[in-house]
């Protein structure tokens, strides 16, 4: 895995990477609540052909720009202390993480249905496209 930039890596989401996130709130005494999404590449059949990986890309300028505004936009309405927001582009095989959602906050009210909403804008509004592999 390597770091992009500050929304996307190149490869799978490392454990490392996802339990640095997690880990850093214990810092941060005003969290009470913490919630995180993974999105896994499964193993899909396709005309009886089975998914071997998929291979991610994305303009990336243009995602930053989206990705940010999404974040701002989230973390005012939900009142989030933080917002996390990391794309896998390149190859990732079956079984790997390719995308990450983790929300900080001081309760959790409403920081279920903030994820929920950062996944949907996020597969809706960035430029993000996937070409599947198969074996």
């Amino acid at each position: 895995m390597k770091n992009i930039s500050a929304h996307f890596v190149e490869g799978c989401i490392e454990p490392d990477l996802i339990m640095e996130i997690i880990n850093r709130q214990s810092e941060k005494f005003n969290t009470g609540a913490q919630f995180l999404f993974l999105g896994q590449v499964r193993n899909d059949m396709k005309n009886g052909s089975e998914v071997k990986s998929i291979f991610y890309s994305a303009y990336h300028e243009m995602a930053e720009k989206i990705i940010c505004e999404i974040e701002d936009n989230i973390i005012s309405e939900y009142r989030l202390n933080e917002l996390r927001i990391i794309h896998s582009t390149g190859i990732v095989s079956k079984g790997e993480i390719s995308f990450l959602v983790f929300a900080a906050s001081s309760h959790r009210d409403g920081i279920f249905e903030a994820v929920e909403k950062t996944v949907e804008r996020i597969k809706k509004e960035a430029p993000v496209w996937k070409k599947e592999i198969f074996q």
